[in-house]
């Protein structure tokens, strides 16, 4: 098929229903992060008790229903087990060979409730002895706190044990574990205990006067201020500190130049004082201007906050009217620019963005209002492959006086951005709307979720080998007629 000129193509373009399409269980992701097929979570291997009946087990993987779909011919499967069928052997039910799509497929809610409430035993049953039993529904939450199932240490050392063991790991044999000092009792991890007792307060110690009493470091203060013999004491007339003992012979071993010392001493320590009081009010003063200061940088902090909130909103809603009045007067044809195309393609294939919608738009001023919805890793066929894109209607501000459902012609492009104007060659798909589908009625949800378009619009590799990317951006076109 030629995807070279603009204008239609014999490619068929269908309804879709953005929901069901993207709709895979957070925990069952389908496209790892290099961009290829993972092996999709199959049925219950559990220890059911008791046994499943066969009309439970999922015919192709052969364990409990997991998400159990119904077919028409009435068959039921495992959800991830038959869309992985009906793409690897075709679009056929693998029991009876009955023509099967993956539209025809619908959700078996009472399956699935009676799947949860099968009695089943824990896994580590058989390999580590847990005696759990209960519905299997509530086996996930028993699992997150099973006494048998491996954890690490709490303390960080490393070891690796099953949940049950980790009190007695901890009290025992991590090297991380705290113990109590004999001496204090706080506790303490046991590999920084020596450095504790270096400093711990109630750990023996001698008098640092060298009077020869022992005590507990706590009490070294009190003892040297109070009951210390060699403690140093004022002299009642220069009051000069000595030790008790010399102090108990008397002011005659004081000198008279000892005396003069001790009163220059005195006068200059009275100066010191003064000015340090002086420095202490001036210092107040300070604070006080500091403090002043700093609730007036907080009042115009809070001003300027509130007044940057303000602007970022007003500036937040000029630029929502902006897009909005770019989409009004379009008249037809809107053009797209996808920004950051390598981190969105990285993003879809890791499973982060599945789509990417445009800024919505409208036909006329006062006419229909749509936007694009582009799936840069593909959906169902075309996942991995192809670059899907899908026209939705969504709610506008005229829809009350328009007809509905929306008739009309739309031509699907993505831009060629070559240089030379001669060379360029558009990619395209031009489609009819159809009034009977949902994707085209009267939209009661702010986007219509149904969406028509194309699952393999192009090729990716046509897409990336090509003028089609330019600045990291591409350009996707739509254009309607009536």
């Amino acid at each position: 098929m030629n995807h070279s000129f603009s204008g239609p193509t014999t490619r068929n373009a269908s309804e879709y229903d953005e929901i069901r399409g993207t709709q895979v269980p957070a925990s069952l992701p389908f496209i790892n992060q290099y961009g290829g097929p993972q092996r999709l979570e199959e049925g219950y291997d559990e220890f059911f008790d008791p046994p499943l009946e066969s009309k439970y087990e999922c015919p192709i993987c052969l364990l409990g229903l997991r998400d159990p779909v119904q077919t028409p011919c009435g068959h039921r499967f495992c959800f991830n087990c038959i869309r992985r069928s009906i793409r690897d052997a075709g679009p056929k039910c693998p029991v009876d060979n009955t023509p099967l799509s993956e539209r025809e497929l619908y959700r078996d809610n009472f399956a699935k409730r009676e799947m949860m409430s099968f009695i089943v035993w824990c896994r580590l049953k058989k390999e580590r002895g847990c005696t759990w039993k209960g519905a299997l529904k509530e086996l996930e939450e028993h699992l997150k706190g099973c006494p048998c199932m491996d954890t690490n240490c709490p303390n960080e050392c490393g070891a690796v044990m099953q949940r049950k063991e980790v009190d007695k790991h901890c009290a025992e044999a991590c090297p991380n574990r705290s113990v109590p000092c004999d001496h204090c009792k706080m506790k303490v991890t046991i590999s920084k205990i020596e450095e504790h007792l270096k400093g711990c307060p109630c750990m023996d110690t001698n008098c640092p006067n060298e009077c020869g009493a022992v005590m507990q470091r706590k009490e070294v203060d009190k003892h040297c201020a109070e009951a210390c013999p060699n403690r140093s004491v004022p002299c009642d007339h220069c009051k000069m500190k000595s030790s008790k003992e010399q102090a108990s012979h008397g002011p005659q071993e004081h000198t008279p130049h000892e005396a003069e010392l001790r009163r220059e001493a005195l006068f200059q320590s009275a100066n010191m004082q003064r000015e340090v009081d002086m420095l202490g009010s001036r210092g107040d003063e300070y604070r006080q201007f500091l403090a002043y200061l700093e609730r007036k940088v907080e009042d115009v902090k809070t001003s300027s906050d509130r007044r940057i909130a303000e602007l970022t909103h007003k500036l937040m809603r000029l630029e929502t009217r902006e897009i909005e009045l770019e989409g009004r007067v379009c008249n037809g044809t809107f053009i797209w620019k996808l920004d950051n195309f390598r981190q969105c393609r990285e993003g879809s294939i890791a499973g982060l963005t599945a789509a990417i919608h445009s800024p919505p738009f409208y036909t006329s001023m006062y006419g229909y209002k749509m936007c694009l919805r582009m799936n840069l890793n593909g959906v169902d066929g075309g996942l991995g492959e192809h670059v899907s894109l899908f026209i939705h209607m969504m709610q506008g501000d005229w829809d009350g006086i328009l007809e509905w459902p929306f008739i009309g012609r739309i031509t699907l492009s993505i831009l060629d951005q070559s240089d030379q104007i001669d060379s360029r060659r558009p990619i395209s798909e031009t489609l009819v709307a159809k009034p009977n589908l949902l994707a085209f009625q009267r939209p009661t949800s702010p986007r219509n979720h149904k969406g028509y378009g194309y699952v393999e619009f192009c090729p990716i590799d046509q897409l990336t080998e090509g003028q089609y990317i330019k600045n990291n951006s591409i350009l996707v076109r739509i254009q309607i007629s009536r």
